[in-house]
């Protein structure tokens, strides 16, 4: 199991998305909760709507995050089931990554992962801006910057839901096409198993691993990307040529 790098990359997603659900949730949505709900003056259509756009944006995260949990479930329980049959774990593994390919050659996993540890990253920079700065920033610096890292984190999320999108789509195709009797042979009982050596829920993993499991997760993708706040073009292109810059 510890050879599938997929499973290895697709745990780090899980993790980083989990993490910077809790600290925007902690840190920034909260910020701006309190100046909505519990201060004394009104607060601004500004601070309304960025609020409305990183509750939104936060709901995405987590909703990624448990698509990557199930799916890196699964696979876990696959290899977990194949651990001892070297050459039909190789021949998984090598159709999970080579589905995974974009057309520059760099598989499509590896990206899921450096956007994640992008998000991730540009939590934590916020997070140690506002601790350094303090309370000594105006009001429009401070709605500034909560622009700029609301319109960045759109266009993250954007690039994370289109290559996991390609990637689930490839890995269908590739088990529709590659990798289907090697499923299916997991699957079946070898001759030695008795009725309850073979019982359901150990064959589980792998007869859900399929086509038609795979197409409940791009179908969950569907639903999440439904979730994403409206998107503010200005500034959102603004967001997208930083973001290609850095």
């Amino acid at each position: 199991m510890n050879n599938c790098l997929a499973l290895k990359l697709l745990t780090n997603v899980e993790n980083n998305l989990m993490e910077c659900y809790r600290s925007i949730k902690r840190h920034e949505l909260n910020k701006l909760q309190v100046k909505i709900e519990l201060t004394l003056r009104s607060p601004t259509l500004v601070e309304r709507t960025h609020y409305h756009r990183l509750s939104r944006l936060v709901q995405v995260i987590y909703e990624i995050g448990q698509l990557c949990n199930r799916l890196v479930g699964q696979l876990t329980s696959l290899l977990l089931q194949t651990d001892s049959e070297n050459n039909k774990l190789a021949m998984i593994n090598e159709s999970i990554l080579d589905c995974a390919n974009n057309r520059n050659g760099v598989p499509l996993v590896h990206k899921i992962s450096q956007i994640s540890n992008l998000v991730y990253e540009k939590i934590n920079q916020v997070n140690r801006t506002q601790m350094v700065s303090g309370q000594g920033q105006s009001s429009l610096t401070v709605n500034t910057n909560m622009e700029v890292f609301i319109s960045e984190l759109h266009v993250l999320m954007d690039c994370l839901l289109e290559c996991l999108c390609y990637f689930l789509l490839n890995l269908q195709k590739q088990l529709q096409f590659k990798s289907s009797d090697t499923i299916l042979s997991l699957a079946l009982p070898s001759a030695s198993q008795t009725p309850s050596s073979s019982s359901s829920s150990s064959l589980s993993p792998s007869l859900q691993f399929s086509p038609a499991w795979i197409q409940t997760l791009l179908d969950s993708l569907l639903d999440i990307e439904s979730h994403l706040p409206m998107k503010y073009t200005d500034q959102y292109d603004a967001a997208r040529i930083r973001l290609l810059k850095n």
